[in-house]
């Protein structure tokens, strides 16, 4: 798979714009949660493995001035989530190169704040 930049691109990688592009297509939406990162610790020319996104992700970046849409279309996951400042998944270099790693969970009622 290749994809076609047009202008210049932004920063992150892969599974930040895997993540970012779930978060934008799933805005508002309840119930979820997506992990997208790699195990050696570096997603792309940035700090970041990758990224963990939820139906309030979008909105989130919205808040602070990113419009999720707009910095996928750009490959600039890295810059969404810099703006955002929960979403990006730094873990550290881990010494290893084993995979991608992507979970998403999916919850028939979203969890109570607080625990069972």
């Amino acid at each position: 798979m290749s994809a076609r930049v047009a202008g210049p691109p932004g920063t992150g990688g892969r599974c930040a714009h895997l993540a970012l592009c779930v978060a934008a297509e799933l805005a508002g939406e309840r119930g979820w949660v997506l992990l997208s990162g790699g195990a050696d610790g570096q997603d792309g020319p940035c700090d970041a493995a990758g990224a963990v996104v939820d139906g309030g992700t979008a909105a989130r970046g919205a808040q602070a001035g990113a419009r999720a849409e707009e910095h996928a279309a750009r490959f600039d996951s890295h810059g969404f989530f810099a703006r955002e400042r929960r979403g990006a998944l730094r873990t550290g270099l881990t010494g290893t190169n084993v995979m991608d790693l992507h979970l998403l969970f999916c919850f028939p009622e979203p969890p109570e704040a607080g625990g069972a």
